[in-house]
């Protein structure tokens, strides 16, 4: 890494937002805080730069616990309100059978009474804004007015009505919630960056001379990482290949696809080409679902390099890899 290369640090921790995102940054920072663990011991100058950088790496994790799970809430209310819309429908074509069905033919399909009741069909129940849908089933209930033969169904719009209303409040709370939680885990990314970005002048200036010391202080590499997210290639016979160096979190997956008819392993190596790691092994012509936990108990600041090996000793294999 060059004096000029280390430089860039804060514009490319800037970008991280936007580029790999928050979870890209939480791979940062448990790099650099175990790096930094790890060398303070036997370089004291070190302490008082951990020292104010521990509270914003710990703030910046922590808000990003609460991000996760607020995205979690978000998304399971949006399931709740999509569900809660194909049950609507459901009911409103109920409804409308048992309208059309009203005795003496008061409302059948094509009558005054019907396309007063139905003036646009279906379609402001399911199609254009939310807001509006919902909106539709208490209008609904009002053009039934007060005809008793309409009672029971002008009971259910306002019933649906109420219930949908309901889902999206929920909803709506919970991407307010959500958008809370990421100006809270940006501010905390922000923080964090430019103070490793003052830390890494600091480290410049006492290991001018010791570029591995600043490799290992601070994860240049993570954060310039290109983002490709599909890998492939032919392995010969018995051939070893370093895949990628990719940081990644435990609860990470990718899927692991063999197109040939030799078999091949998978580990997640501490160097290139490295080995130390339980193996995953693809038969021929499947596709899995790896989870980074299969690999065992590993430190993932160190298990970075993904090594593909073929298993056969007269067949080639060839592999796709999708993080």
């Amino acid at each position: 890494m060059s004096r000029a290369e280390e430089w860039h640090y804060l514009e490319d921790s800037e970008e991280i937002a936007t580029r790999g995102s928050f979870k890209k940054m939480l791979v940062v920072t448990n790099y650099q805080t175990s790096g930094i663990n790890a060398q303070v011991g036997s370089h004291a100058e070190i302490i008082p730069w951990k020292a104010r950088r521990d509270p914003l790496a710990l703030d910046y994790v922590n808000k990003y616990s609460i991000w996760v799970g607020s995205g979690g809430i978000h998304e399971g209310k949006r399931l709740t309100l999509n569900q809660g819309f194909a049950l609507a429908k459901k009911q409103l074509n109920t409804i409308d059978i048992g309208i059309q069905t009203i005795a003496g033919g008061l409302y059948a399909k094509g009558t005054v009474n019907y396309a007063t009741v139905f003036n646009n069909g279906h379609a402001p129940f399911n199609e254009g804004f939310i807001q509006t849908r919902i909106a539709e089933w208490p209008a609904f209930a009002s053009r039934m007015g007060s005809d008793v033969n309409l009672a029971s169904f002008k009971a259910s719009a306002l019933a649906i009505g109420v219930s949908l209303d309901g889902m999206r409040t929920a909803q709506s709370g919970s991407i307010s919630n959500t958008n809370v939680f990421t100006g809270d885990l940006e501010a905390a990314r922000v923080a964090l960056c430019t103070m490793d970005y003052r830390n890494l002048g600091q480290y410049m200036d006492a290991y001018h001379n010791n570029h591995a010391m600043i490799r290992a202080l601070c994860d240049t590499e993570t954060i310039r990482e290109h983002l490709q997210s599909k890998f492939t290639g032919t392995l010969t016979i018995d051939e070893v290949e370093g895949v990628l160096k990719h940081g990644f979190l435990v609860t990470d997956t990718f899927t692991a696809e063999n197109t040939s008819d030799a078999p091949y392993a998978i580990h997640l190596g501490s160097v290139a080409h490295g080995v130390d790691s339980a193996t995953i092994t693809v038969l021929p012509h499947t596709k899995i679902t790896v989870a980074i936990s299969d690999f065992g108990p590993i430190d993932l600041n160190m298990h970075r390099f993904l090594t593909v090996t073929n298993l056969s000793h007269i067949l080639i294999s060839h592999y796709i890899i999708q993080l």
